[in-house]
């Protein structure tokens, strides 16, 4: 039988080297679980530990000495040794018990005789080791194989070793077709196999735990993202003998999360608008009272200044930068709110040469402004003038601000009938498209993609708040048509507007006639408005008209007038910020009831009011607006009404 060696020593021939050696030998042996017995060539037993004591209840000096058969009665010693080995044999308690052991038997040489050590275990301890064993492997494949996560196992080279059931089932590969391949060459996408190395290569050098999120590549060619967390599992010897992975697939919840935060930044950009609404609907009334009143003076000078050339072209400019500056409420109102914009009839050409004016006295002179217009070209849209006039004046800035050193700017008119999108050309198979063209550095594809985000600016600070080129797409949308963007690092940028064509409006003639039965008709006009300024302007044109103009100030004061004199005025003026809701309610209620004058409702927010005033016929006016468009309405008003004014 074989023979386990040890270092053991027999009493009867160890050279005494001190009793602290032999002290210290002992308290080893006893150290050990297992029992432990010396036998001599002739079958004798030198020594026993305390566990060898123990399992066959005896003491030290009830053995020593005495024949192995004491113990294990079989013990056949007259076998020769030659390597350890082990066997089972039965041994004998001192009670008459008798014992299954394990046995393993190895010779110790020396120079002295020979000495054989042998190491008893129990059996059945082996038995229930092996048991105990068996038992956790199958928990643990259990687990496995029930868990929902991804678990591979895979050896020292990233090869797989196992694969559970759920990775099986989400990749859609079978055990016997991913055993023994490498794990990057299966599942990683190309450009993430050096990340997925590079993971592995952490973990076999005990860098762990590791986590890391990857894409997966199943057999049916989609990807999904998992979540890992590895761990490396190592020998006896401190090796790494396996790494296991275990996996979450968590794609849809990152598509969840990436869905949220698109709604939180859809939402905080609703927010930044709505705070831009609240503000432009704050400075709109105001902002809209000051360009009236240039649009007011600027046509009273007019008809003062005779055939002055150069006075007219003056009061051109004032009377254009006046509309621009509203343009630019008119533009964030309608980006921010989504109201309708207030449209009309224009002629591409007169929109592109009042911008092309404004521009002439803005431009610095290291910039040459060219302006390419058909002389046939006679494109309309319906649109709002000032803002499209506006939406060219921020393409203009911008292209000035990409050529610092100075270049050329250039804006084309053209009218064509594209090949498709039908969309923009319903009414008459044609569009009309504004190019602005610049000679400056020129845009990258990153930055394209962005810059018609709200508050994207590649500006320095306070240099822009990024809204100019989200403005000018906001209104272009509202007006049913596109812009679009080409340009490339160094060879500068083309913004392209394109806008579905109308057919051209007849020509109305002035109606003299009816100014002249206004002024002869005499009609007494309640005007309610807040700026001094604006309500001179406007009663000194309600005047030269030929009405009788009753002023006030305030809600309250509008009320009081309208009470004493509702049966005589033919008309009513009212700038809709003068009245709070409960004095909006009251005289709506008034001319409900006593079925008065129409109205011409003055505002400079962003809604439209006219239902509020309870007429049937009143008609709104945004400010700023023509002394010629305020004639108009109060002539059609007036015209419409069919209640005749009693005699005074």
């Amino acid at each position: 039988m074989d023979r386990v060696s040890h270092a053991a020593h027999a009493s009867s021939t160890s050279s005494p080297t001190s009793w602290e050696s032999e002290a210290l030998y002992h308290a080893m042996l006893d150290s050990v679980s297992d029992g432990i017995i010396a036998i001599d060539a002739r079958g004798v037993l030198r020594c026993a530990n305390r566990a060898a004591l123990t399992l066959f209840g005896y003491a030290s000096r009830e053995v020593v000495g005495r024949d192995v058969s004491l113990l294990i009665p079989a013990f056949e010693r007259e076998q020769p040794v030659s390597a350890p080995s082990r066997c089972d044999v039965v041994g004998r308690r001192s009670d008459g018990a008798q014992l299954q052991l394990d046995l393993t038997l190895s010779e110790v040489t020396s120079s002295a005789a020979p000495l054989f050590v042998a190491t008893l275990r129990q059996a059945g301890d082996r038995a229930d080791e092996q048991a105990g064993f068996c038992a956790e492997h199958e928990f643990v494949s259990a687990v496995l194989e029930t868990t929902g996560a991804v678990v591979v196992v895979l050896d020292p080279a990233g090869r797989i070793v196992r694969f559970n059931r759920a990775g099986q089932r989400l990749t859609g590969y079978s055990l016997e077709e991913v055993a023994g391949r490498l794990i990057w060459h299966l599942f990683v996408p190309s450009d993430e196999v050096e990340q997925v190395e590079r993971a592995f290569k952490l973990l076999a050098g005990k860098h762990y735990p590791n986590q890391f999120e990857s894409c997966w590549v199943m057999r049916d060619g989609s990807r999904r993202l998992l979540a890992w967390s590895n761990t490396a599992i190592e020998d006896a010897g401190g090796s790494i003998k396996y790494v296991v992975g275990t996996g979450i697939d968590v794609t849809d919840r990152r598509q969840a999360e990436q869905a949220l935060y698109r709604s939180e930044e859809q939402l905080r950009e609703s927010q930044k608008l709505e705070t831009i609404g609240l503000l432009a609907s704050g400075i709109a009334h105001d902002f809209g009272n000051l360009a009236s009143v240039m649009l007011a003076s600027s046509a009273a000078l007019e008809a003062h200044i005779g055939d002055d050339r150069a006075a007219h072209a003056e009061l051109d400019l004032i009377r254009h930068a006046a509309e621009q500056a509203s343009g630019i409420t008119g533009s964030l109102l309608t980006f921010s709110r989504d109201d309708p914009v207030d449209k009309c009839p224009v002629r591409l050409q007169s929109v592109v040469t009042a911008a092309a004016d404004l521009l002439r006295r803005i431009l610095p002179a290291r910039i040459d402004l060219i302006v390419q217009l058909p002389e046939d070209d006679d494109s309309w849209v319906n649109a709002d003038a000032s803002q499209l006039q506006q939406v060219l004046l921020n393409l203009a800035i911008n292209a000035r601000d990409a050529m610092p050193e100075g270049g050329m700017l250039r804006i084309d008119l053209a009218c064509s009938s594209p090949a498709s999108d039908v969309g923009l050309h319903r009414d008459t198979g044609r569009v009309g498209r504004i190019s602005v063209s610049d000679t400056g550095s020129g845009i990258s594809q990153e930055l394209r993609a962005r810059i018609f985000q709200p508050f994207f600016s590649t500006k320095a600070r306070g240099q822009g708040v990024g809204l100019g080129l989200a403005l000018a797409q906001g209104v272009v949308s509202e007006h049913g048509g596109r812009i679009e963007v080409r340009s490339e690092p160094g060879r500068g940028t083309t913004f392209v507007v394109e806008l579905p064509c109308i057919v051209s409006p007849p020509v109305a003639p002035d109606d003299e006639r009816t100014r002249a039965a206004l002024r002869a008709e005499r009609a007494r006009v309640l005007l309610a408005e807040g700026h001094e300024q604006v309500r001179a302007a406007l009663a000194a044109t309600l005047e030269a008209l030929g009405c009788e103009v009753v002023q006030v100030g305030d809600g309250p004061a509008l009320l009081e007038r309208f009470l004493e004199q509702r049966d005589r005025v033919g008309l009513l003026v009212v700038d809709d910020a003068l009245l709070d809701h409960s004095e909006l309610m009251r005289l709506a209620a008034l001319r409900r009831a006593n079925a008065c004058a129409p109205a011409a409702v003055l505002t400079g927010g962003a809604s439209t009011v006219a239902d509020s005033f309870g007429g049937t016929m009143d008609i709104v006016l945004r400010k700023p607006f023509e002394m010629s468009e305020f004639t108009e309405a109060v002539a059609k008003l007036l015209a419409a009404s069919v209640r005749e004014e009693p005699a005074r």
